[in-house]
Formats: C-alpha cells, structure tokens, sequence
C-alpha cells in the first residue's frame, strides 16, 4: 500500500499542471484576440474584399488566382471555421423568422403545462408513444426534405442544360458566321434574350432593360404581346434559322442540328414551369404539418420531470423540427430564391459576346464581375 505523501504529491502535481495549461492558454487567447483586433487574423478563413467592393457572406463571389478574377462564380461555402458567424446570424436567420409563431406557440403552450402540472399536480404521459411517432416524424421529415431537393437540384440540371445549348448555338453560329451572315447576329441575340424572358416567365419579375439591348423596337413590341414570352423567342429563333438559304457550308445537315439545339431550349420551358405549376402534393404536407404540430403540443406533458426548464427545451425542439419542414417549403420552388438566376443570365450573356467575337460591352455590364476580365480585342476561335 503506497504511503499517503504519494498521493498527496500526485494531487499537487495534477493541480499545478492544470493551473500552468489554464494559464497558457489564457495568455494564448489574449495573443490570439489580440491579432483579431489588430486584423492580422481573419476568423472566417477568407481574404477582405477590396476597398468599395464590401461583401455580404451569403453574396455570390468570384473565385481569384493572384489578383485575376477566374470566370465561375460561386456562392460562399460554409466550413467548420463558420459556426461563430453561424451562431451569431441566428436572429436574422430566414428560417426562423418564417417559424417564429409556430417556436412562440410551442413555448407558451409548455408554460401553460408547466403550470397545470405544477399547481395541479396533471401526471406526466408515457414517454413510449411519444418516441414511436418520434421516430415515424422523423421520417416524414426527411422524406418531405429530400423530394424538395430533388425538385431544387432537378431545376439546377435544367438551367445548367440551357447554358450548355445557349453555348453550342453561340458555337455554331460563330463557326458558319460568314454563311449566315445578320442572320447568325439576329439569333445570338435571341440566345441573349431567352434566358432574360425565361427567367420573367417563372418569377414574375420583368427586366425590360436587359431584353431591350438585344432587341429591335419592333421585336420588343411584338414580345410584350406574347403569353409565353421564351417559347416566342425560341420560336422566332427557328424561323430565322429556316429563312436562311443555303451555302456550301451551310446545308440541311446544319440546320438540323441548330434546330435540335433550339427544341432543346424549347423543352427546357415545360421543364421549368413543371416544377413550377406541380408542388408536392398538399395531402402529404398537410398530414406532415399537422402530426408535427401535435407531437410537438403533446411532448410538454412527457417532459414533467426537467421542470421549467421544457420552455426553452420545447423552443429548441420547435425550431429544429419547423426549421427542418420549412426548409423543403422554401426550396421546393428552386426558382423563387434559391437558384440566382442572374448568375446563369450573365453566364450566357459573356459566353456568346465571347464567341461572336465581341470587343465591347453594354454599358449596364460594365461593373458586372463576369466581364472583370473580357478580352479588349476579338479572340480568335482556332487553334
């Protein structure tokens, strides 16, 4: 048996250990809070935006490579050095101020129930059931989470599809440039507008500025009058295309193909008002929202034995489980917030000024980032 000094010098040495690492850590803190001040140490992990071009962190940005802006845009990306600005965005989250009524309802209930079952002695539930429709809640949720982003990434595949035709129309008009001569000009244009008037198609939001640079009075006019504004377009685009007489270069083969091309954006119009025009079925949403809430009304009643302490409890619980249903409500629509589809406008925008050649930019794109590095002379397509 080991004599009692033993211990007492274990006891000693653990506590002094203890003591020298708080103290060194604490010293490390100062240094380390210290930088943050002086602005040596970014906590987000990112680079400062440069001076008039401030950035909110949820701003689309451009990527960079030694000063020089690269062409692909991307939204910022959280990463695990985010979770103070996440904590401290919680207030002005979106999510949560969309579910704030059902979190207030939810807490005031659990002080309804907490008194009852303090002043009146009401016996706590059963946890079991409770934790069975728990469980079946949680599935219900997912499910519901997973057809939304189904629909978000579905929408996603169809504008990266309509980038994808805008640029092999743009090729092909700028390799038989010579053959198709204003006409070729005329269906770039066009190229430039679909995306315009598709995007006002789905979001009821019009941009008559930027339609009307690629545009002539006559076709403004004749646009506006029209019901299905991108399904005009791509008509219009195939009937300039078979107006155009054929060449040595330019023969049926050709024109099949830009065709094609043109149908495919054609298509990519049903698929957009698709998602639109067909939500998750109301049933399902309906049952989902209506078990939630009374698993959630039910839930204080098993929770008698942390006392006080279910009000916060159920506020937490609230906005998880609300949180997580609201968020497959908001991006259900891919189109109304979650896409910018802006980004994929201005993508197609310099992609087709790039291969006609163009060497100037409308005024309204001068302080775009997509044309930070726009070539000041005509690019020569061959290799």
């Amino acid at each position: 048996m080991r004599p009692s000094w033993v211990y007492t010098a274990i006891f000693v040495l653990t506590i002094k250990f203890h003591i020298s690492h708080s103290l060194f850590l604490i010293q490390r803190t100062k240094c380390f809070i210290g930088e943050i001040i002086q602005g040596n140490i970014k906590i987000s992990g990112r680079s400062p935006p440069k001076k008039g071009k401030a950035l909110t962190h949820d701003q689309v940005t451009f990527r960079s490579r030694k000063g020089e802006l690269l062409s692909i845009p991307q939204e910022m990306r959280y990463n695990s050095k985010d979770w103070l600005h996440i904590l401290r965005t919680i207030p002005s989250s979106t999510v949560l101020k969309s579910i704030k009524e059902p979190i207030l309802i939810s807490m005031c209930w659990s002080i309804g129930v907490y008194v009852a079952q303090w002043k009146f002695n009401v016996p706590a539930f059963s946890p079991k059931p409770v934790t069975f429709c728990g469980s079946v809640l949680s599935l219900l949720l997912v499910f519901r989470t997973n057809a939304a982003y189904t629909r978000f990434w579905e929408g996603r595949q169809i504008w990266g599809k309509i980038v994808n035709d805008s640029r092999s129309i743009s090729r092909t008009i700028m390799i038989f440039k010579n053959e198709l001569g204003s006409s070729g000009k005329k269906v770039a244009d066009l190229v430039c507008v679909f995306p315009i008037v598709l995007q006002e198609h789905l979001k009821g939001v019009h941009h008559p500025h930027k339609a009307e640079m690629f545009l002539e009075a006559e076709d403004i006019k004749t646009i506006a009058r029209a019901a299905n504004k991108p399904l005009y377009v791509t008509n219009k685009m195939a009937y300039i295309l078979k107006s155009i007489d054929y060449s040595n270069s330019w023969g049926p083969r050709e024109r099949i193909a830009v065709l094609k091309l043109v149908e495919n954006l054609s298509a990519h119009i049903s698929g957009c008002e698709r998602l639109v025009q067909t939500p998750v079925p109301l049933e399902y949403v309906r049952q989902t929202s209506r078990f939630l809430a009374i698993w959630i009304l039910i839930l204080p009643f098993v929770l008698k034995e942390i006392g006080i302490t279910v009000i916060p409890v159920m506020g937490i619980i609230a906005w998880a489980l609300f949180g997580i249903q609201e968020i497959g409500l908001l991006i259900e629509d891919p189109f109304r917030t979650q896409l910018k589809l802006d980004i994929f406008v201005d993508t197609i925008h310099a992609d087709v000024f790039q291969m006609m050649g163009s060497t100037t930019i409308p005024t309204f794109y001068e302080s775009n980032p997509f044309f930070a590095n726009f070539p000041q002379q005509e690019v020569d397509p061959k290799p």
